[in-house]
């Protein structure tokens, strides 16, 4: 079958990119509050202090920028010991920058004051506390309970649910209504929490969908938002509940009015956010975006740069045509990305890099330099644990469990498994050799001789 014109190929790529563009771009006209307005920023809402549990990138950013709402009285970031440190050796202050604004806009980076709340602290908050407004960073999941969070958003690495989802289950009295909102990766993390507090009658746990990204600085207090997006939350009801619940109408309400507000809270101060009823297709989606990681951590360049090689966009497609078959054989739902179907992704391999670096850089609206993805940040960062078993690996399992073949994740898990084990940071493998490794082409004559050849 002879290759299809380049014509063609340039409209079956950039107009569902054009098309996804403009869908986000009338999303925020939509959807979007305006920042400077003081009337939104002092609306109402249902509850006074809000935890964030794994407070890294996307959970910083987004608590620093709840915080702006007047009538939120507490914010809890609870996080590694470097987020302490980063507030510790700066003046008791964290900075958000938003980098997606455009340039005419100018680049503000916006200044926070931080509470320490470890016992060792010189700065610690007192145990009993007024009324006053305060950011928080702690260590402690206990400081939940102590300043009374009825909202706890885990954003967390998938990594660590399990072990949030234990310590969670061990701090919250029995009798706690907190509605507690998955901001992670993966399509099982909200599941391992409910399942560590089906005690807690009246606790919800719902899952959602980010689809923007952030990072951090490493080394300073410097948080940003790297890409556009938006968030879904999913809509509180009686089937997020534990079972044994006895008043699970009314603390649905109490769940629902909560998520609402903190859905407009979001809109109005970071990212458009929406409340659905069903937020697994979308998930399931976002995974299939997300093999996306193992990539750009292999590659160890910001996500454009991986993007616009058409070797890694090669891998990259192959990994979502392993996912779309497993997700067709299990019979589970999509949705789409950002108003793109990720079924129309793996058309990107045939795109000749220059046209798509073209196309790319008219409709992503996302920092070029510094946006990398969470797994890469990660290993940069020398951390030994990545998500790549949540993300790769879980298309791998559920191909078991279909019996459809899925060697191209399979073997994304080995080779970064094996670079967070070594602990050197991203491998930096080039395009040209990573299709050999995951077994799309065969090495050259001077790649055999190099002793490269696909992973086993």
């Amino acid at each position: 079958m002879e290759d299809p014109p380049f014509l063609l190929l340039l409209l079956l790529t950039a107009v569902p990119l054009v098309l996804a563009r403009c869908y986000t771009n009338l999303s925020k006209k939509k959807n979007l509050l305006p920042q400077h307005n003081h009337n939104l920023l002092s609306k109402p809402m249902p509850f006074e202090s809000i935890g964030i549990v794994g407070a890294g990138a996307i959970g910083t950013c987004c608590g620093l920028s709840l915080s702006r709402m007047t009538n939120l009285k507490r914010v809890v970031l609870v996080g590694r010991k470097s987020l302490v440190t980063a507030v510790e050796t700066n003046n008791g202050q964290l900075r958000l920058l938003d980098k997606t604004q455009q340039p005419q806009q100018g680049m503000i980076v916006q200044n926070f004051a931080v509470h320490i709340c470890n016992s060792l602290a010189t700065t610690r908050i007192p145990l009993l506390q007024d009324n006053s407004k305060f950011v928080a960073v702690t260590e402690n999941l206990d400081d939940l309970v102590t300043f009374q969070c009825s909202v706890i958003i885990v954003a967390s690495k998938a990594t660590a649910t399990e072990t949030i989802a234990k310590r969670l289950a061990k701090v919250l009295p029995l009798d706690s209504n907190a509605t507690i909102v998955s901001f992670q990766n993966g399509i099982r993390n909200a599941d391992i929490l409910r399942e560590a507090l089906q005690n807690h009658k009246n606790v919800m746990v719902l899952s959602s969908m980010v689809s923007f990204s952030a990072g951090w600085k490493s080394g300073t207090n410097l948080f940003s938002k790297t890409s556009d997006g938006s968030l879904e939350i999913q809509r509180p009801t009686a089937k997020s509940m534990p079972l044994q619940s006895t008043t699970k109408q009314n603390n649905v309400q109490v769940h629902a009015a909560r998520m609402d507000s903190l859905a407009a809270a979001l809109t109005t101060t970071v990212i458009p956010t929406t409340v659905v009823a069903d937020v697994l297709p979308a998930q399931n989606s976002k995974l299939l975006i997300n093999l996306f990681n193992a990539v750009n951590a292999l590659a160890g360049i910001s996500t454009p740069a991986t993007m616009e090689k058409a070797g890694y966009r090669k891998v990259w497609a192959a990994a979502i045509s392993e996912g779309l078959a497993v997700y067709s054989k299990l019979g589970m739902s999509i949705g789409t990305y950002r108003g793109l179907s990720p079924k129309l992704l793996p058309l990107m391999k045939v795109l000749p890099e220059m046209a798509f670096k073209l196309v790319f850089r008219i409709v992503a609206k996302v920092d070029y330099d510094s946006s990398k993805s969470s797994m890469l940040q990660d290993m940069e960062r020398g951390r030994t644990e990545t998500e790549v078993d949540f993300l790769c690996g879980e298309i791998v399992q559920l191909g078991k469990k279909a019996n459809v073949p899925t060697p191209v994740n399979e073997a994304l898990v080995r080779l970064v498994t094996a670079a967070q084990t070594a602990g050197k940071g991203s491998p930096q493998i080039a395009p040209d050799k990573l299709v050999v490794l995951v077994g799309l082409e065969k090495p050259s004559p001077q790649q055999e001789s190099a002793g490269v050849k696909t992973m086993d």
